[in-house]
């Protein structure tokens, strides 16, 4: 029950993120799931089949074939070192 709980509260996190792309509002509102992949163990996935363009939000420099700078590069790995991470240490107090 205690990784259903952290990984539900990690998606959270994810969700309500001011990093968190909301262009399309489909990656926050649907395309973030935890799901369980054995005992005592869970997942969060983001993107996926819901929002498989997470991944060019995430890598690509340019928004699609324009020159526009993609400002949500590299929105994973902000959103889980300055909110997940604390959120983890957390628990271990």
């Amino acid at each position: 029950m205690r990784a259903e709980k952290v990984a539900n509260n990690i998606t959270r996190i994810f969700q309500r993120s001011t990093r968190m792309p909301y262009d399309t509002g489909n990656l926050a509102n649907n395309g973030i799931v935890s799901r369980g992949v054995g005992r005592q163990k869970y997942e969060v996935t983001i993107g996926g089949d819901v929002a498989p363009y997470a991944v060019y939000l995430q890598y690509c420099p340019l928004v699609g074939r324009s020159d526009k700078i993609n400002k949500h590069k590299g929105f994973v790995e902000k959103i889980v070192n300055q909110e997940v991470i604390p959120y983890l240490k957390g628990l271990t107090k």
